[in-house]
């Protein structure tokens, strides 16, 4: 009985946020808006985007204005400090008891990519208490569930203290090493060094990287991931396994973090790691190699 009672007590002290499912459905937010631990953040849209319509009570938080991400060293748009952070969280209303439901506008793999980088960041905070929307505002609509225009509800700031953690993210001098699978996330053109970011200074990706485009991951491209079986065949498509240690990298840590999402949360790769610098950061030093697969001759 003793062992019953405390097996029953144990259970009641884990809370939602521990149990906290990576994806979550329109119905299933739909019924659990009212919740007092619920916080749904609206990210990656404008300010004037939020206003004409947002799920109700949702918080709105400007991915590129507001902090999540800077310029350190001459890197754009790395994780901003932990303080800082913590500061932004607490505004937002968001404790370690808080149940976070990231919604993104849902009409393409790259704004879905604001979700899951901010899924990320959480979660290098040590924040176990985070859900992305499935298919995001688009799919949410769809469902023809309720949405509320205006500017949002008042939020009472709260103490958020992050426990950070050092498993989620590689740093530059492991890249160096190349001892570590490397995946490339950004389209074929750019994968190729047909084309590139205006943050990187270089075509072309690290050498050895394979290539793993984030639009494979949601179906059409769009705010949807696609079901577990599909991913894993994409996967072994592109020659990536669907676990042990590899490296996720972008241009800036975007549209990484979805391909991260992917493997570590949805395939239970816990090896995966994003590289947050990526190649804006690599590339600065011309020294680090660089791999051209189609060079154009002009």
């Amino acid at each position: 009985m003793r062992r019953l009672l405390a097996l029953v007590a144990l259970c009641l002290a884990v809370s939602l946020p521990a149990m906290a499912q990576p994806l979550v459905s329109a119905e299933w937010l739909s019924r659990h808006l009212t919740d007092s631990d619920i916080r749904v953040i609206d990210v990656g849209r404008s300010a004037g985007e939020f206003l004409s319509a947002h799920i109700p009570g949702s918080a709105f938080t400007d991915y590129k204005k507001d902090g999540w991400r800077v310029e350190r060293n001459g890197v754009p748009d790395v994780m901003n400090t932990v303080p800082a952070l913590e500061s932004l969280l607490g505004r937002l209303g968001v404790s370690h008891e808080t149940h976070v439901i990231l919604v993104a506008q849902g009409t393409s793999a790259y704004d879905m990519a604001s979700a899951t980088r901010l899924y990320w960041t959480l979660k290098m905070l040590g924040h176990e208490g985070v859900s992305i929307l499935d298919g995001g505002l688009s799919g949410y609509a769809q469902k023809k569930l309720p949405l509320e225009a205006g500017p949002p509800k008042r939020i009472e700031a709260v103490a958020f203290a992050a426990r950070p953690s050092t498993g989620l993210s590689a740093l530059l001098d492991e890249v160096a090493t190349g001892s570590t699978l490397l995946v490339d996330s950004r389209p074929s053109d750019e994968y190729l060094g047909i084309n590139k970011s205006d943050k990187v200074q270089r075509y072309g990706t690290l050498p050895g990287a394979i290539n793993l485009p984030l639009v494979w991951m949601t179906v059409d491209g769009k705010g949807f991931f696609r079901k577990p079986e599909e991913l894993k065949a994409l996967f072994a498509f592109a020659k990536v396994p669907a676990s042990g240690r590899q490296i996720v990298f972008c241009n800036t840590g975007h549209t990484a973090s979805l391909v991260w999402f992917v493997a570590h949360e949805l395939l239970g790769n816990s090896l995966a790691r994003l590289y947050d610098g990526s190649l804006a950061e690599w590339s600065l030093d011309p020294g680090r190699p660089m791999k051209q697969i189609v060079v154009i001759s002009m």
